[in-house]
């Protein structure tokens, strides 16, 4: 069997989730929650988004197996937030 990490280390180099779409959209919640608070703390929307993402950032470095690992993790989600956008973007 093998190890969380070793799933993890897999699955990012494939550039695959290693969740499923309940953890993907209860964490995706989470996220807009957070973007909640930040503006009804009355904070500059640049401010609050940089502080954002460089937390979640410097976690994905911090709880990933390795560098190389973290930063295809995070080209991932830079990939699926552009998706994401463009999807919005023909909607409106």
């Amino acid at each position: 069997m093998k190890t969380i990490k070793e799933q993890q280390r897999e699955a990012v180099a494939k550039m695959e989730p290693v969740w499923g779409p309940e953890e993907y959209f209860k964490a995706h919640e989470i996220g807009l929650d957070a973007l909640d608070r930040i503006s009804k703390a009355n904070i500059k929307t640049v401010a609050g988004l940089g502080a954002l993402l460089s937390v979640v950032m410097h976690a994905t470095y911090a709880m990933a197996p390795d560098e190389e690992l973290a930063e295809k993790l995070i080209g991932y989600s830079k990939h699926m937030a552009e998706e994401k956008w463009a999807e919005e973007k023909e909607i409106s």
